[in-house]
């Protein structure tokens, strides 16, 4: 498939399109999007891609992520999620992968380029998705844009889910992963991410981790449980 491609990309594609065989269509599909493509055909294959329906679509989509950038990913992305309604979505675990990888190859393109692209993705269940996708990329190489992107994420799901996530990003700075942890709007995640920090800064510095637990905004019966667990011989000091 591979030759035949390098030599008539055109000829491969419609082989893809009318084999019956679905196993079949999904190993060609992939040899063909494994191809070394020149910019005519890469743009073929981008506007192409955009016209398939799941699985193909997401089998599409991550072999040209794999080799293209810019623009041309972030044109086919855009086609591929105006088509994913949230059924699909939740029930797809393989759309919900290729978005991950989609969204970080975009936002290693850096953080202008990923701010355009997620501007023109339709508010709802994806934007948030693909914005939490990508802000993952940031933790590691940006975190002071991550922190800015995630502040500005509307409360819910994906929100928590990004907070979880930075929060080991900046566990150099308790007082900040403290205050990230109490930014978690989900009850049950925020406890968990509040004990979990407090418990690590009150093995290097407890009156710190002690004042910052007494003066949030956690509930008394919250605060008396995290209290116990900082008191606990488990954590390395006794106060």
């Amino acid at each position: 498939m591979k030759e035949w491609a390098t030599e008539d990309w055109g000829g491969a594609r419609d082989f893809v399109e009318a084999e019956p065989d679905p196993e079949r269509q999904k190993m060609s599909l992939r040899a063909l999007m494994g191809t070394e493509m020149d910019d005519v055909q890469r743009a073929e294959a981008v506007s192409w891609a955009g016209t398939l329906e799941p699985p193909l679509s997401e089998l599409a989509m991550r072999g040209l992520v794999a080799r293209s950038g810019g623009q041309a990913v972030a044109d086919l992305a855009i086609a591929w999620l105006n088509k994913m309604d949230r059924v699909t979505w939740e029930a797809d675990s393989q759309a919900r992968s290729t978005l991950s990888i989609t969204a970080m190859r975009l936002a290693s393109e850096g953080p202008l380029e990923f701010t355009e692209w997620v501007a023109r993705l339709p508010k709802g269940f994806l934007h948030e998705a693909a914005a939490a996708s990508g802000v993952g990329f940031f933790m590691e190489s940006d975190p002071a844009f991550a922190s800015e992107w995630i502040a500005n994420m509307p409360e819910g799901e994906s929100r928590d889910l990004a907070i979880v996530h930075l929060i080991p990003a900046v566990a150099d700075d308790p007082a900040r992963a403290f205050a990230w942890s109490l930014a978690v709007s989900d009850p049950g995640i925020q406890s968990e991410q509040a004990a979990s920090v407090l418990v690590d800064w009150w093995q290097r510095d407890p009156q710190a981790a002690s004042a910052a637990l007494e003066e949030s905004s956690l509930t008394e019966s919250l605060k008396a449980a995290i209290a116990g667990q900082l008191a606990t011989p488990s954590n390395g000091k006794r106060r």
